[in-house]
């Protein structure tokens, strides 16, 4: 071994960090980072400093300094190279051969051991600093918390959650077993989701069945999540609690098993003496409560989509379903809080994070309730999708200017409309998409374009919204225009007397006024109270009349003027 007098030069004057853990009340060292000690040093100097060699400079040096349970805490008026800010000893070896000497030898003082700039402070002098260390807070190490006192807190919330679940699971009333056994069904998803289907289809006929799948997606996405937590926690169910095998057993009326568990715990069987449980028995996945978190969530939905001041009492089935699943033994009480918590927070993030796109919480407001139009200007918003409709377009807002030159339009147009004045926001052909895949590959930019149609009604605050053709995109933004108050009149109505017609009675809260191209479809707009007015068809607009009347056409064409005419 290569002796420390053919160390190099450089380590001569190393800063060796010795950590120390002492015993409190002793000047005896239990062991210091041997790690700390090597940086710095070449390597025949770590290895001349053997274990033994440095415990005994250790202890030397404990001999003329402070004996703590740290030795030392230091402050620094400038920047040490090895942070004397730190707890612990700085050490200066000015001779690598000094740690040879024996235990008894006369060694410098421990504050001249210190390099110049740093001063050894006492640890009681600076215990409300900011930037010490924690331990020197408490000046009873005693009174410091453990993992161990950590336990005991979890031992007794759990043993204070068992004995909420006994409470609640030993009501034994007349037809009890029964209410709970099968009431806790209706937090099955299956169950639940068919119940919904039928009260929104008797309930919210118009918004059937758009409403229920919104409110089906966001119970989903709930769902899911509470099976995420189930399989990463991981926790027993309250069968634990007893020796495994049912005392005593029954059916109730139906067929379902009705068994007695006996407690294992003598001060939770001074609560209830056995466990009942109504149902088929499992033993894991006990947090959080799924049919508790599927209650909760659909009242959540239910909740965010009525437009009463009544819909809070959606809480009430739910709540009753948490209740069944302690009578049921099926869950401790912070399961089906959490369960509670979990589906209806993500009910209502999923809801509320899609509201421009299905509007379930976006009623109607009457322009009156929106407030007085701000003074100046009259802002005119439009949304075009196809080149006809920007030409039709276009020549509606040619005649708003006749009529008052110092109109304010902005929107989604083609050049035609920009040509006549339109603040292009974004171009029209974007929009211009046909065929279902199309759709699909576009909906994305598609999305993109309705939200920053949505942030323009924010923003700009229209006095009124003109949509032309287009129609499934503008049905979506008519609904969040009538939301604020704007008005809409929509240009060119869509042929729902050819196809899809259940989508008229869906219009009578988002459109002001429908204009229709041909007289015969009016009637299909006022038998569900859609305004609607016929002022002709704009293609005519742009053709020269040739004939007079029809038997001027008939007798150019050589046509009988007696029979029909297929075009």
């Amino acid at each position: 071994m290569m002796s420390p007098q053919h160390s190099s030069g450089r380590d001569s004057r190393a800063w060796v960090r010795i950590s120390l853990r002492m015993r409190p009340g002793t000047g005896t060292g239990e062991s210091f980072s041997s790690a700390s000690t090597r940086r710095g040093l070449s390597a025949s100097t770590r290895r001349a400093l053997s274990a033994s060699t440095r415990r005994r400079t250790v202890r030397s040096l404990l001999s003329n300094g402070p004996t703590r349970s740290r030795v030392g805490h230091f402050a620094s008026s400038r920047r040490c190279p090895m942070g004397a800010r730190k707890a612990g000893v700085y050490a200066r070896l000015a001779d690598p051969a000094s740690a040879h000497r024996p235990a008894g030898a006369s060694l410098p003082k421990f504050d001249e051991c210190l390099p110049s700039g740093i001063r050894a402070v006492d640890p009681d002098a600076i215990s409300n600093a900011s930037d010490g260390p924690d331990w020197h807070r408490s000046k009873d190490p005693a009174k410091l918390p453990t993992r161990k006192d950590a336990a005991v807190t979890i031992d007794r919330l759990a043993h204070l959650d068992a004995h909420l679940l006994l409470l609640v699971n030993r009501i034994d009333l007349p037809g009890w077993g029964v209410v709970m056994g099968y009431g806790t069904d209706l937090g099955h998803q299956l169950l639940l989701t068919l119940l919904i289907a039928m009260g929104l289809r008797l309930l919210d006929r118009r918004r059937f069945p758009k409403n229920f799948a919104v409110i089906s997606l966001a119970i989903l996405f709930g769902g899911l999540v509470t099976v995420g937590f189930k399989h990463a926690i991981d926790r027993s169910r309250p069968l634990e609690l007893t020796h495994g095998r049912p005392v005593e057993k029954r059916e109730l009326l139906g067929g379902r098993l009705d068994r007695q568990f006996k407690v294992i715990d003598p001060e939770l069987a001074q609560v209830a003496p056995t466990l009942r449980i109504l149902g088929p028995t499992r033993r894991k996945h006990s947090f959080p409560s799924g049919h508790t978190a599927v209650a909760f969530g659909c009242a959540a939905a239910l909740i965010y989509a009525s437009r009463s001041r009544r819909g809070w009492l959606w809480l009430l089935p739910a709540g009753f379903v948490g209740i069944t699943r302690l009578a049921c033994g099926a869950h401790y009480p912070t399961d089906v809080v959490a369960g509670a918590l979990i589906g209806s927070a993500c009910s209502l993030f999923a809801l509320r994070s899609t509201e421009s796109l299905h509007g379930l919480a976006s009623p109607p407001l009457a322009p009156a309730e929106r407030g007085a139009r701000r003074p100046g200007r009259l802002r005119v918003m439009m949304i075009v999708g196809e080149d006809s409709a920007d030409v039709y377009g276009a020549r509606l807002l040619n005649q708003l200017k006749q009529m008052d030159p110092e109109i304010e339009a902005f929107g989604i147009g083609g050049p035609e409309l920009q040509r006549a004045g339109l603040a292009i926001e974004t171009d029209a052909h974007r929009l211009a998409i046909v065929g279902f895949t199309d759709v699909v590959r576009a909906l994305p930019s598609l999305l993109r374009i309705y939200r920053r149609a949505c942030a323009l009604l924010d923003a700009r605050s229209p006095d009124v919204l003109v949509c032309i053709d287009l129609p499934d995109f503008n049905f979506m933004l008519a609904l969040q225009a009538r939301a604020r108050g704007i008005p809409v009149l929509f240009d060119i109505g869509p042929q729902v007397w050819a196809w899809r017609s259940g989508r008229i009675p869906k219009l009578a809260d988002r459109i002001s006024k429908m204009i229709v191209a041909f007289p015969f479809e009016m009637p299909y707009y006022e038998r569900h109270d859609v305004p609607v007015a016929f002022h002709g068809h704009p293609l005519l607009e742009g053709l020269e009349r040739r004939f007079a009347d029809r038997a001027a056409a008939r007798s150019h064409f050589g046509l009988d003027p007696e029979r029909p005419v297929c075009v």
